[in-house]
This record gives structure tokens, C-alpha cells and sequence, in this order.
């Protein structure tokens, strides 16, 4: 399993003012929308179709088993200076097409950088992930225990949930490098 998880949570540096606190994004909760890419090209070409005008798509990463029929993922769009992060599910799919319901949406400053394949208690949780400021600097170590917001993405109960990272790591994508 653990080839697995390294596969699917390959870490993504996010880079864009202060982390700030997270937001509630409630008029997105509940919205089902499309995302409409061809196959082979940049999701960040993506159109997507429901979602609010102004929205640029930053990427995202699934949540749990990769290779469910129905998997769950936080996608990451760019608003202005902030970042939106939706808890969705991906309900189909096809080669160039999906559909998603959001559960969950919270709002955070740009300029932070994102960090999955955590663990709390030296067990990998997948879903948890959390973010750092960006600006600051970071020493270069192995794990990251450090974090501005640290978050659960709870698939029963379809929330984001902010969690204290007490005993929570991360994997630095920097180290060794």
C-alpha cells in the first residue's frame, strides 16, 4: 500500500500575502459542477462549468483510495489573493470529462504552500494534509511539523476538518534536494 500512497500523494507546492486564518466558503457548498479537460493536456486548461466566474484552477490531490470508482479529492482554485480549497467527490468520469459535488469549501491566504502524504503518530493518514506559509523559511529536515492550517478531509463526514497537528508530520518536498 505504501508504493501506492506515494504514487497518488506526490506533493504539491503551491506558491502565490500571509496564510491568515481559514474561511468558510458556504456559497459553494452543496454545487455540483464539471470539469472538462482533454486528455494529455494541463489541467490547468481545464473548463469547468458551475463554478463561479474568476476561479483559476491551481491543481489538487485525492483523498483516500485513488482507485475507488467514486474517489474523493480537494480541489485548489486561485481567487484574486486567496486560495479556495473544495472537498469534492468525483461522482463520474469518463476520458475528458468528470462531475463533482462539493461538500466542504474553506478559503485561506495565496501565499501558502500545500504538503500531503502526512502522518499523525508515525501512521500514514490519508486524509490529512496541511499548509505552510510560503514565505517563511523552512529548515531543510525530512518531515515538516511546523504548519499555519492543518486539516482533515473526513469522508464520513463529508467536512474539512481543522485539526490541532499534535504528533502530525508531513513529508518536506525540499529535502534532499
Amino acid at each position: 500500500m505504501r508504493t501506492l500512497n506515494t504514487a497518488c500523494w506526490i506533493t504539491l507546492l503551491l506558491t502565490s500575502a500571509s496564510p491568515g486564518l481559514a474561511q468558510p466558503v458556504a456559497s459553494l457548498v452543496g454545487i455540483q459542477y464539471k470539469q472538462i479537460h482533454e486528455v494529455g493536456q494541463d489541467i490547468r486548461t481545464a473548463v469547468f462549468i458551475g463554478l463561479p466566474e474568476g476561479l483559476t484552477n491551481e491543481g489538487g490531490f485525492l483523498v483516500g483510495d485513488a482507485l475507488a470508482e467514486q474517489p474523493y479529492s480537494v480541489s485548489i482554485f486561485k481567487q484574486g489573493n486567496r486560495k479556495i480549497w473544495l472537498f469534492e467527490q468525483i461522482l463520474s468520469r469518463n476520458n475528458s470529462q468528470q462531475t463533482r459535488q462539493v461538500f466542504d469549501a474553506v478559503e485561506t491566504a495565496s501565499d501558502v504552500s500545500l504538503l500531503v502524504g502526512c502522518e499523525l503518530n508515525s501512521r500514514q493518514d490519508l486524509e490529512l494534509f496541511a499548509l505552510i506559509d510560503s514565505s517563511s523559511e523552512q529548515p531543510s529536515s525530512q518531515w515538516i511539523t511546523q504548519f499555519s492550517h492543518a486539516w482533515r478531509a473526513n469522508r464520513k463526514t463529508k467536512n474539512l476538518e481543522a485539526i490541532q497537528p499534535e504528533g502530525m508530520r508531513c513529508p518536506d518536498p525540499t529535502w534532499g534536494v
